[in-house]
């Protein structure tokens, strides 16, 4: 679906500056700027976030499964500093 909408903003694009149309090349530079912030959410917004699943005990009874939602962090040496 994302390639559809992709090349209908290049034929928007192609289109505008044929028939040298401000309106329409507007409309193709914003669906152009929505295609990316799309490709740029779905690539970089979920990037360290994890799942995890565990059973708290050997035998699972209803409600007993531990869920986790978390993020990895990087914490650089300039940024950690200890207790005084």
């Amino acid at each position: 679906m994302t390639r559809i909408l992709n090349w209908l903003t290049v034929l928007l694009f192609v289109v505008s500056i044929i028939l040298q149309n401000p309106l329409l090349f507007l409309l193709a530079v914003l669906l152009a700027l929505v295609a990316l912030t799309t490709a740029l959410w779905g690539r970089y917004a979920l990037a360290g976030v994890t799942y995890a699943r565990r059973f708290g005990a050997a035998r699972l009874f209803v409600g007993v499964l531990e869920r986790g939602l978390g993020r990895r962090l990087v914490v650089g040496l300039g940024t950690h500093r200890a207790p005084c």
